[in-house]
């Protein structure tokens, strides 16, 4: 089988599935990093768990044995015992064994040998630490979509934390009282500098009803859209600001569809970050790395979270 990425087998058998709020992508991943999509499928927050093991086994109803079966979850999750907590966006995922799925492919004849489960973030840092070989270095990832959302590989490491909720950049606070966020806080920063974020701000300021912020970039007018990205880059300079005094990192990597249009923001973003650090002389602007090629082949494929999802046991 064939795709533009490169050749993949199906005897290679690594089975990666990105589930997000609202579309789920089930691929074969190879050792090369080469991505094929089996089967996807749009979802809502009420889709429930029972019906994603259904699509799941009919996706892979041609495979009699898989090597990794390996996930990338919206949530808080344990890797350590295949555990997804809780996805705040998926009102029935909450509290799900995904180590039951060995025992449900032996019901379906499908001989799984090793699951793995993974944040979507943390895979997409992983995915980030493998395709651009960067061995033994200490990298921030950073995903600017709906919320804000990170992962962090330290001295070869995942960073997962005590409760499995470490890299929560988006909830890191601004301000006191400002806009609530979904956590049911105030001042949070992707209330700032998300696509959601900007998306409201929008509207409000110009008693328009755009849904995205796609649309907004496309139909309004170019002296307005650069002033909302001038904001954007005020309040995203401060997290990474933040982010470079917490862990000093050798890389952070910007994802995320808004980093497609980085021609309306990055310069000013680097200007603005290297203008706050102070501790930090001639800091070295080409450590902060903006994800805007599409390795997807325009499939849509998150192919930094599959191919982490596949190899994040290696960062435990």
């Amino acid at each position: 089988m064939d795709n533009k990425r490169g050749k993949i087998e199906i005897s290679n058998k690594y089975v990666a599935v990105d589930v997000g709020g609202s579309h789920i992508d089930v691929t074969l991943v190879d050792e090369n990093f080469n991505v094929l999509p089996i089967s996807s499928l749009d979802i809502n927050k009420e889709y429930k768990v029972n019906d994603f093991w259904d699509f799941l086994f009919f996706a892979i109803k041609e495979i009699n044995e898989i090597e990794k079966l390996c996930f990338a979850l919206p949530g808080v999750v344990d890797p350590y015992r295949l555990y997804c907590i809780d996805c705040p966006n998926l009102d029935y995922w909450k509290n799900i064994d995904f180590s039951s799925l060995y025992e449900e492919g032996r019901r379906r004849g499908v001989r799984i040998r090793k699951i793995l489960v993974s944040n979507d973030c943390n895979a997409g840092a992983v995915g980030v630490y493998k395709i651009l070989r960067l061995q033994n270095k200490n990298i921030v990832y950073i995903a600017i979509g709906t919320g804000i959302g990170g992962g962090a590989i330290l001295n070869n490491k995942l960073l997962i934390g005590a409760n499995f909720s470490a890299m929560e950049p988006g909830h890191t606070k601004i301000y006191k009282k400002s806009y609530i966020c979904g956590c049911g806080n105030w001042g949070c920063i992707e209330t700032f500098a998300s696509a959601k974020a900007l998306t409201i701000y929008y509207n409000s300021k110009n008693n328009t009803n755009y849904s995205n912020l796609l649309s907004i970039i496309k139909n309004e007018p170019q002296h307005k859209v650069k002033k909302l990205f001038s904001r954007f880059s005020d309040y995203l300079s401060i997290l990474l600001n933040n982010i470079i005094y917490f862990f000093d990192p050798d890389l952070i990597f910007l994802a995320g569809k808004i980093v497609f249009s980085s021609n309306l923001f990055e310069k000013q973003l680097i200007r603005k970050v290297i203008k706050k650090i102070n501790l930090i002389k001639n800091f070295d602007r080409k450590r902060i790395v903006l994800l805007d090629d599409d390795l997807s082949n325009n499939t849509g494929l998150n192919i930094y979270n599959l191919v982490g999802s596949v190899f994040a046991d290696e960062f435990l």
